[in-house]
């Protein structure tokens, strides 16, 4: 490339008229310098890290609220609990189990709390349905209902024999068993009542619970027997004697005869044989 531009310079050179004619061709001749160029200088990249400093903030602490979760062991002893406070099984137990499974409930919160809703009317039932709802911090999270099998089992009379009708009762003859009342159609007799105010109304079989249907109340008056007959009015204290016309427990209002008038009269049975006649 160099000796192209000298060439190009002499020509021009020889074109110019009266210019330098006298020069010498050796001086025409000598070569041309070319400035050097200088080589680019290229500017060293620069990264965003060096151009600005970044600086990381430290993570903030968020305290999320406590989960919470309750299981149906968590919950039964507790709906077990309030079933005994509402019907008073005394010297008795009611126990519950899930009719099918159960999920957890989760729920987040801290200050919570599990409210029932509603309770059977009279007794419970073998199938009961628990309705319940959750409170966090005062505030109805849901409502659930739970289908349960319910059992509540309590201290009977059990005859050891057979027992017939219309006997009193001696309360030896029976023995005290754990049963699940609910099983029975009918009321059973709890072990704390006293047999000894009672009588069968009926016959009864070995080893079948003793029901409230089985007794009544032993009559301390009988029908046909003689009885004595008070009356008061004031200071005046009348005592008689009368035929009874039909059985009385205590506290009962009969029907007795007067021996001498045969009139019948109303009176209340205040002991055995004994009644009272008001004036």
């Amino acid at each position: 490339m160099q000796i192209a531009l000298k060439y190009t310079c002499i020509c021009l050179l020889l074109a110019l008229t009266g210019a330098n004619a006298g020069a010498d061709l050796e001086s025409l001749l000598e070569p041309v310098v070319m400035p050097e160029e200088e080589p680019e200088t290229s500017t060293p990249a620069v990264s965003a890290n060096e151009i600005t400093e970044t600086t990381e903030l430290p993570a903030q602490d968020v305290q999320k609220p406590t989960e919470v979760v309750l299981k149906a062991t968590d919950l039964l002893p507790y709906f077990q609990n309030l079933l005994r406070e509402k019907y008073s099984v005394q010297g008795g137990d009611i126990k519950i189990y899930p009719k099918r499974p159960w999920g957890p409930i989760s729920f987040p919160g801290e200050d919570w709390e599990v409210e029932m809703i509603g309770y059977p009317v009279g007794r419970p039932a073998t199938n009961l349905v628990i309705n319940f709802r959750i409170l966090s911090a005062g505030r109805s999270i849901g409502q659930w209902q739970w289908l349960v099998h319910c059992e509540v089992w309590r201290q009977v009379y059990v005859p050891k024999i057979r027992l017939k009708r219309g006997v009193s009762i001696d309360p030896s003859e029976f023995d005290s068993v754990s049963v699940d009342v609910l099983r029975h159609h009918y009321k059973l007799v709890p072990v704390d009542i006293d047999l000894g105010d009672y009588e069968l109304t009926q016959s009864i079989s070995p080893a079948k619970p003793l029901s409230w249907s089985d007794l009544k109340v032993r009559p301390v008056v009988r029908k046909g027997e003689v009885v004595e007959v008070f009356a008061e009015e004031g200071m005046l204290r009348i005592t008689m004697r009368a035929l009874a016309m039909e059985n009385g427990a205590q506290g009962e209002f009969i029907a007795v005869r007067n021996l001498q008038s045969r009139k019948d009269i109303q009176a209340q049975v205040i002991g055995e044989n004994k009644v009272k006649v008001f004036l």
